[in-house]
């Protein structure tokens, strides 16, 4: 990025196309910012009624800025209880291509697991969720059982044991099987008989993968 200048029409037109070097660039509106090869900047930054040069950490502000203006991670909360669980993974897979789409590997930076995103949940404590879910299984020791009964697994199977193994057929390297934060896709546990599967289950499951296998089961 360093032979690249990010250049900003500040003109009164609100459509501009680039008649200083016939480049074909346009700028759709007031405010929009082109990319132009770092040597052909000064041609535009000679006329500073129309362009102006940004830097791509003013840009980030700005972001940031309009991004609170509207409510901040506040917004996105209120948001999230009316999504279907298809949808969650269908934002969790943009999140992890977005990333990517920037050179951050995932051993780099965590990602937020959408897929586990339990409505409930939102804008409480981590200490509230854990007794909400002692209280729900009847217990204070952690087990599944209220997971259990709210399921609907496939004939033969009961409990979160056959979630479990149903987990662990689903091949980890099939994009239809496991979501870009890998975790398995709600359309593929369905297809193996989990109609009424909710993120609940699936969270608790991958947790008993996850004691199971010293953690290997979240990788």
């Amino acid at each position: 990025m360093s032979n690249i200048a990010l250049i900003r029409y500040v003109g009164k037109q609100q459509h501009r196309r680039d008649d200083v070097r016939n480049t074909g660039r346009v700028w759709e509106k007031h405010g929009s910012v082109v990319e132009v090869p770092d040597s052909e900047k000064f041609s535009y930054l000679a006329h500073p009624a129309e362009w102006v040069e940004v830097s791509t950490a003013q840009l980030e502000a700005e972001a940031a800025a309009e991004f609170q203006a509207r409510g901040g991670i506040d917004s996105i909360r209120v948001v999230l209880p009316s999504l279907s669980l298809d949808l969650l993974e269908e934002l969790g897979d943009f999140v992890a291509h977005e990333i990517a789409s920037r050179g951050v590997a995932p051993e780099d930076k965590p990602r937020p697991n959408t897929d586990f995103i339990d409505p409930g949940a939102i804008g409480k404590t981590p200490d509230q969720i854990d007794a909400e879910a002692a209280q729900g299984n009847g217990s204070g020791d952690g087990s599944a059982s209220g997971v259990e009964a709210g399921m609907t697994p496939p004939a033969g199977a009961s409990g979160i044991d056959a979630l479990v193994t149903a987990i662990g057929d689903l091949d980890r390297r099939n994009p239809e099987h496991f979501t870009g934060t890998g975790q398995p896709r709600v359309s593929a546990l369905k297809d193996l008989g989990f109609e009424d599967v909710t993120a609940a289950d699936i969270k608790a499951a991958m947790d008993l993968i996850a004691q199971r296998t010293g953690g290997a089961g979240q990788e």
